[in-house]
Order: C-alpha cells, then structure tokens, then sequence
C-alpha cells in the first residue's frame, strides 16, 4: 500500500517572510516522488487585509497549497476538501509540524478519513531511530570543506539588533560571519558591515537553494532569534548553535546563554564536516516509516 500523506506546514514559500516554507518545499518535492503528498500551510498574520491561497502542482504526485489572511479553519478545510475530491485524493496519514492550528485540523480529519495523525518531526526520532528528524539539503554538492574561522548567521524576522551584536563580537576575534536570513531591519546589520568590512558579509533575502550554499563554506552554523526556530532541524553538515533557552535547544550541537560567551564556545567545536541528509535518504527513510504506519492501521 502506498500511503497518501498530508503535511500541515508551519510555512510556505509564497506566504512567509522566512526560509522555511522553502526548505519544507523542498523536502516534500522529494517525498512526491515516491508518495502522494499535499503540504497545507496557513499564514495568519499575514500583512493584509485579504484573504487567499497558492497552489503549487509538481508532478502527478505532489500538491502544496499555502493559505494566508484571515481564512476560518472551517472554510480553509472545506477548500482543501473540495481540490482532494476532484483529484480522488485521500489522506492516511497527517503529518504535524510546528504549526500552531494543525492539531485540531488533525483530528477532525483523522475522523472524516480515519488517517493516522503522525507527530513533529522531533517527536518521531525518539521512537524511531531509523528515522532522520532532521530536514534534508537541496541535495547540492559539496565541492569544498568549510573554510576555519568561518560561521554563517541565520537571522530570523525580528532579531536583526542581536545577529550584528554577535557578528561584531566574532569579527573581533578575526571570524569571517556570513549573515543569511529574512530579518525585517537590515539597518543594524549593514551599520556591523561598514564597521567590519573584512570580516562581516551580508547575504540577505536569497533562495533557500543560495542560502546553503553560503551555509557550506562555514565551519559552524548559529541561529539567531526564535521566529520560527525550525531551522535547527536541517541537517546540513555543519554544527548548529544556538541560545540555550530556545525551543529546539536539544538538538542544538551547542548552546550559549549570553553571545559573549561564543569565542570560546566555538574554539571547543571540531570544524570537521558532519553527515549530511540527502534528499534521497530523507525520502526513503520517511516513506519506509508512512509505509510501516499505514499497513499498522
């Protein structure tokens, strides 16, 4: 049996400000190629006072479909019905991520369909350890080591003044900083940039795809800022760092209380690469994981 599943996303790539709609993306353009799969995505806050959805078509297979404005959960899952009944399409399996209105979407469709509801990504690794929690890369080559010395920021919408605190802090200690992200201030940062021209790069507002590619030539990766925070669940062959109190911290290689601290943090961490998730292997893993799911229902 091959199982149909539904991902109820936390982000989409043509209605959110951050990468991750672009990483989930990705991840699920993998996945329908082996399974039918609808990714479900609904921004709420969205800045406007109108309400609509995108849809996205990527073979026979794959489906995402990004709400956004001020959508009652009925009428979202009424539309998403109606597309699924015109395609023949039903779910077995929901998949939940971050998003905080999935779960009693969820439930009500584990009733209408009698689907499993499969939990976060993070959830799933502690009950299965052939299963990566993790999210995959775009599959890009790496044609180079990460260079010594050299970390990328990623900055999420809001925490603009704190990325510039820490690059300015490592640039003094002679770190080459790549700051990636969608923050909405860029002022703090450019101001860092002028101040360190030889140690600060700035690279904001690129495609998920150019993102890791910077992301590759550093050593280490550090998350600013929480928006989001999913960013931890990459697996990009670099250690993540990030604040200790942060949601994800746990899967963090390392944590920091207070940016000064971060010198002599990342003097302890190896430079040397870590496993990467391909694509594939995140597809076969996962399918082999729904398979298991459905044929137990």
């Amino acid at each position: 049996m091959t199982p149909a599943v539904v991902w109820l996303l936390p982000a989409h790539e043509t209605t959110h400000y951050e990468l991750m709609g672009e990483v989930y993306a990705h991840a699920l353009r993998s996945l329908s190629e082996k399974i039918p799969i609808w990714g479900v995505s609904w921004n709420f806050s969205w800045p406007t006072s109108r309400r609509g959805y995108a849809l996205s078509i990527w073979n026979g297979y794959g489906r995402q479909i990004g709400f956004w404005g001020k959508w009652r959960l009925r009428q979202m899952r009424r539309e998403v019905e109606k597309m699924w009944r015109e395609e023949g399409f039903v779910p077995h399996i929901i998949q939940l991520s971050s998003a905080p209105w999935a779960p009693s979407l969820a439930e009500i469709w584990k009733r209408r369909f009698s689907a499993s509801i499969s939990p976060p990504l993070p959830s799933l690794s502690r009950s299965d350890e052939e299963l990566p929690f993790r999210l995959p890369t775009t599959g890009l080559p790496e044609d180079e080591r990460p260079i010594p010395k050299t970390v990328c920021l990623f900055v999420s919408q809001t925490a603009a003044v704190e990325a510039a605190y820490i690059a300015e802090i490592l640039a003094l200690e002679k770190y080459v900083v790549y700051i990636v992200g969608t923050p909405i201030e860029s002022t703090p940062l450019r101001n860092s940039v002028h101040r360190f021209p030889y140690h600060i790069r700035l690279r904001l507002g690129l495609s998920w795809i150019e993102t890791e590619l910077y992301a590759l030539r550093a050593s280490i990766l550090i998350l600013v800022g929480n928006a989001l925070g999913e960013e931890l669940l990459i697996e990009l062959g670099r250690p993540w760092v990030c604040r200790k109190d942060h949601p994800l911290a746990s899967h963090a290689y390392a944590g920091y209380e207070d940016p000064t601290q971060l010198p002599i943090l990342l003097q302890s961490i190896s430079s040397s690469p870590l496993n990467r998730l391909s694509p594939e292997e995140f597809t076969q893993k996962l399918v082999a994981y729904y398979t298991r799911m459905a044929k137990s229902n």
